[in-house]
């Protein structure tokens, strides 16, 4: 995971689930920041491989998946 090596390198701050995280807090290679704080956003993003063509499955999906984020 490249933003979990990243944050270990010491490259700056990620939000990153616990379980991804827990074995190093207790290490002490990572420290937490900000655990009172709760983000407002939902944390998903979605990965696809392209742009230019999205088969008509996925388009589908991510309309609603959007609509839902919007609350429609």
């Amino acid at each position: 995971m490249r933003l979990l090596s990243a944050a270990m390198a010491g490259a700056g701050i990620a939000r990153l689930a616990t379980e991804y995280t827990e074995p190093h807090v207790r290490s002490g290679r990572l420290v937490r920041l900000l655990e009172g704080y709760a983000a407002t956003l939902p944390a998903w993003h979605i990965y696809y491989p392209s742009r230019r063509y999205v088969p008509p499955a996925l388009r589908a999906f991510l309309d609603f998946y959007r609509d839902i984020l919007a609350g429609k």
